[in-house]
């Protein structure tokens, strides 16, 4: 029996959000005006990014087909301890909180969908810390409607903190997952691996690594002076192809 499972790329970072397993692209980095991002296979895709006065970012545009698809704003609280980060999505509220200890290390973060503002949908707990490096983390699913699931993240760094590997487990055997992470001298994410670990899983909306694996991917990028990623690859056991372009305007 095969599984579909429609992938989206992890990376490690605290975020504007500050989970510690981030969906999307690497973080945005220095005095950005706005960005636009193209998709070098749909002439008629892409997407914008503006910043506010604090250089975060407020609103993304995203079209498809010359229309507009999604419609992305944020707005932000700083609290001292806590950190709030409230994402419109389409209209649709989702607010980020993330707690911090008195040594600014992240020790909590409570994802609230739009239908609950009391009760979070994801919390991001047990982290575990050595010196200043995240060493585990459990990331808890909480859904009314079926038993919770906690997810297991233990992370090993290489020597020179070039390559970052990310073990998933979970407590109800849905998945075990393998991340690997590469950097370049300046801490730049250069390439990402996501590898589900299961033959008859068939990912969807990635290129996946070849005929024969379709659970495992892998994303590049080169990047600006800056800091910031200008193109994004698609990367399989024989090919590399371009799948994302970005021009940035810094202040």
């Amino acid at each position: 029996m095969r599984y579909l499972i429609v992938a989206f790329p992890l990376l490690i970072n605290l975020s504007v959000n500050s989970q510690i397993l981030n969906f999307g692209a690497p973080e945005f980095k220095g005095k950005i005006e706005n960005v636009k991002e193209k998709s070098v296979g749909y002439k008629n895709d892409w997407r914008d990014f503006f910043f506010d006065k604090s250089f975060r970012i407020s609103e993304k545009k995203s079209y498809r087909d010359n229309k507009l698809l999604e419609l992305v704003k944020w707005t932000y609280q700083d609290l001292d301890s806590i950190f709030i980060a409230n994402e419109i999505i389409n209209g649709e509220k989702f607010i980020h909180k993330s707690y911090y200890g008195f040594n600014k290390r992240l020790k909590r973060f409570e994802l609230y969908s739009p239908n609950d503002s009391i009760c979070p949908m994801i919390i991001e707990t047990n982290i575990i810390y050595d010196n200043n490096q995240i060493k585990s983390y459990n990331r808890i699913l909480l859904n009314k409607r079926d038993t919770t699931v906690i997810e297991k993240y233990t992370l090993e760094y290489n020597k020179d903190n070039s390559q970052v590997l990310i073990k998933k487990s979970d407590n109800k055997n849905i998945s075990s997952e393998t991340i690997t992470l590469k950097y370049d001298k300046k801490g730049n994410l250069i390439s990402k691996i996501i590898d589900y670990n299961k033959t008859e899983t068939v990912l969807g909306g990635v290129r996946t690594w070849s005929p024969k694996r379709h659970d495992k991917y892998r994303i590049d990028y080169k990047y600006d002076n800056y800091g910031n990623w200008i193109k994004s690859y698609s990367v399989t056991w024989i090919w590399k192809y371009k799948i994302n372009t970005r021009l940035i305007k810094y202040k």
